[in-house]
């Protein structure tokens, strides 16, 4: 991922959709309007998707819902512990 993604992670730990510029480092993660609403880095392309997003409360609880399982799933102390224990053991294995 690009940036700082604090904010990011934030929301999804406690349940809330992602609105966030669509690029590739985002889409290792995120599934567009499934775990994540992602628009192109445009003002009317975002101003777009806040209308929508705010008028479809059915997509707002999916879509926060989910990202609240990614983080679960993906994005926990233990979770990112465990993936960081992996590619430590098989450096040290490799070498």
């Amino acid at each position: 991922m690009h940036g700082n993604p604090n904010k990011v992670f934030q929301a999804l730990a406690v349940g809330k959709p992602v609105l966030t510029m669509d690029s590739p480092g985002i889409r290792e993660l995120f599934f567009p309007d499934q775990t994540a609403f992602l628009v192109a880095a445009e003002p009317k392309a975002m101003a777009k998707a806040i209308r929508v997003i705010r008028s479809d409360s059915h997509s707002r609880k999916r879509v926060g819902a989910a990202g609240y399982k990614l983080h679960l799933q993906k994005l926990t102390a233990a979770q990112l512990g465990k993936a960081i224990k992996t590619l430590l053991e098989n450096l040290i294995t490799a070498s």
